[in-house]
């Protein structure tokens, strides 16, 4: 544990003062200051001025202790780096001492090193590019301690750096007006930009670099209809969210982003649906153009090309599968199929026809094969085998009557 022998020695001092009189304090107190402990000293005065208030030889020695003490504080908080805690006890030492030669040079001291703590911070900012903050960490080094060197030459070089630049915003501000005159925007608002970067003061070149990106943001929009219009949607969002910033008092902007991003969805729905076309997933195709159809206005005669596509495609593959069980001399399976597709899209290529057909195969078949039952109870095989005959011829595999007729000829 750390020991405070200040506190110690303070302690002491006041165990002494109890048993003294005034005229003990006092030269108690000349002996420790001559000892060199100035707070020590200062501690048994002012003990003893509170305990004796009215006496004016302790108020007069503790008011000469007390400036002896106070430079000792200022002292001690110049060598800890604390200048402005050191200035403020060494105002109050010149405010009871006023010609305190030792205060005065402390204090000339003090804003010295405030100075160059100042003219540093501006150093540092010069080479940061932070000219604003260079300046006023040069003005507060010359509050200090007024013509201080390193200060007059930092602002004197900051005045130079600030007089070149205006000679480079003046030509920026030139080169702008006259591309301006051209109606080139984009090389009028890089002018102008540097010309406000350099000198920001210079309100006419400010003035028109907000015409310039006006003037590009316009063009942005016109930019952004053309590319919607055959189909980048997703770029034309992006310029349109890029001119809001400047041209927001626009009522329509926000109305034309909303368009857009409906423009984009669609879009995306779209490919989605082409992924599942190409596929064959005919139905998640169909439902994804739908939705992209009710979202879009702009795509919307291809989504339409698109949806045909899918029912043609779905209706060809639905075709193709009714005809392989025609084929396959599965009538009835082909019959049904072929009826889906004409309820889904009446008149679909030869679909009636091939329905009429295959109803009157099966009827026929069906009819012959009840003769040829009935001709084959009565005994009268000739004639089953004939009405079989006739079923076979018009729907071949039926009900195996191919087999069936073998063996009545068996019979014969």
């Amino acid at each position: 544990m750390a020991i405070n022998y200040y506190i110690i020695a303070a302690s002491a001092s006041l165990l002494l003062l109890g048993g003294c009189g005034v005229d003990d304090s006092i030269e108690r107190s000349r002996e420790l200051y001559g000892l060199g402990n100035v707070h020590q000293a200062f501690d048994i005065l002012e003990e003893a001025q509170k305990l004796h208030p009215e006496d004016e030889a302790i108020r007069k020695e503790y008011e000469v202790v007390r400036v002896a003490h106070r430079l000792r504080l200022a002292q001690s908080a110049i060598f800890a780096g604390e200048e402005r805690k050191a200035l403020g006890f060494l105002r109050l030492v010149l405010a009871a001492d006023p010609g305190n030669e030792v205060a005065i040079s402390w204090m000339s001291k003090a804003k010295r090193k405030l100075a160059v703590k100042a003219s540093d911070v501006g150093e540092e900012a010069v080479f940061a590019g932070d000219y604003e903050k260079a300046l006023r960490a040069y003005h507060e080094s010359l509050q200090w301690e007024p013509g201080f060197a390193m200060a007059k030459e930092g602002v004197a070089k900051i005045a130079e750096i600030y007089n070149k630049r205006r000679v480079k915003a003046r030509g920026h501000y030139l080169e702008g007006v006259r591309v301006l005159a051209e109606q080139l925007f984009h090389q009028t608002e890089y002018h102008m930009f540097n010309a406000v970067d350099k000198d920001p003061d210079l309100e006419r070149a400010r003035l028109r670099h907000e015409l310039a990106r006006r003037r590009i943001a316009e063009q942005q929009l016109e930019y952004a209809a053309k590319m919607s219009a055959v189909g980048f949607h997703a770029a034309a969002l992006k310029e349109y969210r890029d001119t809001r910033e400047v041209l927001g008092e626009r009522a329509d902007i926000d109305e034309l982003i909303e368009d857009v991003k409906r423009e984009v969805r669609a879009q995306d729905l779209t490919q989605q649906a082409e992924s599942h076309l190409f596929r064959g997933e005919y139905e998640e195709s169909a439902s994804a153009f739908e939705e992209a159809y009710d979202l879009s206005e702009m795509q919307r005669p291809y989504i339409n090309q698109m949806l045909v596509l899918v029912k043609e495609r779905d209706m060809g593959e639905r075709y193709r599968l009714a005809k392989d069980h025609e084929l396959e001399r599965h009538f009835e399976q082909a019959a049904a199929a072929f009826s889906e597709i004409d309820a889904i899209w009446p008149g679909f290529k030869d679909v009636k026809a091939r329905i009429s057909d295959l109803e009157s195969a099966i009827e026929v078949a069906s009819t012959a094969f009840a003769t040829g039952q009935a001709a084959e109870k009565k005994g009268e095989l000739k004639a089953a085998i004939e009405a079989y005959g006739e079923a076979v011829l018009v729907y071949p595999g039926y009900k195996g009557l191919d087999q069936r007729i073998e063996q009545l000829k068996a019979k014969l």
